[in-house]
């Protein structure tokens, strides 16, 4: 895949834009042993569990329907140099700019960056409204006063501007310890907050379409009622699941029965 990236532009132009989305869920694991009990020395097993996050991402042109996923449990490096992979077969070039929409996940968009490098990082817009509403909770409104608080600052934000916004919140941060953590927030992100200007070019912003994926790959299979997987066997599904997604089950089996023969 590396290679199809470095081709010159002359022989591989690639898309001009191409939009890149990644989210993670809860997936129940589990850990199985054995000890010894008292002084028999009775062997007993022992079974603990531990949520962990599966993380799922797509890559697709802007102007299609058609979407590259990939999914791991794993580390943001891991699952972004696989969304790499997925966004050169989707015609990822050089030359191309990407649309990276996610939530503010710690480390995140700077992975996506150090992947992508002519990367519009995009805030997703839901995370920043639930961010607000804990803000206005925490300042004590009722519920009118929330809303109408909450709506001010998007509509203000999402015109672009955010550094005002950020200036007054600094202004009342010691009143409370929630809106120091907000004005940080949005601090962060300042550059992908400008939601009208990302609407108008026909950009998404919000995260539903790999947030819907994620009902569909690994949940369907893996958060059945009860299920707990061993953190081994998870990557082994969730390769399965992708397989079908991407619509690549008939090739995978063609080739593994071809495998089989030649053996």
């Amino acid at each position: 895949m590396r290679r199809a990236y470095e081709l010159p532009e002359g022989v591989r132009r690639g898309v001009a834009e191409l939009l890149v989305e990644l989210d993670g869920c809860e997936i129940r694991t589990v850990v199985c042993g054995k000890e010894l009990v008292g002084e028999t020395n009775e062997i007993k097993r022992t079974r603990e569990t531990a949520w962990k996050e599966v993380r799922v991402g797509l890559s697709g042109r802007l102007d299609s329907q058609a979407r590259t996923f990939v999914a791991k449990l794993g580390s943001y490096p891991h699952v972004c140099h696989e969304l790499f992979s997925a966004a050169i077969s989707e015609g990822l070039s050089p030359r191309t700019k990407v649309i990276g929409v996610a939530d503010g996940g710690h480390g995140l968009c700077e992975e996506l960056q150090t992947q992508f490098p002519k990367l519009q990082f995009i805030l997703d817009k839901s995370h920043l409204v639930s961010h607000l509403y804990e803000t206005a909770e925490a300042l004590n409104l009722n519920e009118r006063e929330r809303r109408s608080w909450v709506e001010e600052k998007m509509e203000r934000i999402s015109s672009g501007k955010v550094l005002a916004v950020i200036t007054e919140l600094k202004r009342e941060e010691k009143s409370c310890h929630r809106v120091r953590r907000l004005a940080d927030y949005l601090a962060r992100f300042q550059d992908a907050v400008f939601y009208d200007e990302y609407a108008a070019r026909g950009y998404p912003i919000g995260s539903g379409e790999v947030e819907s994926a994620h009902r569909y790959i690994p949940q369907k299979r893996l958060k059945i009622a009860g299920a707990s997987w061993l953190s081994e066997t998870v990557n082994k599904m969730l390769a399965m699941r992708v397989i079908r997604a991407n619509g690549w089950w008939a090739d995978f089996w063609r080739q593994r029965q071809s495998e089989f023969l030649a053996a």
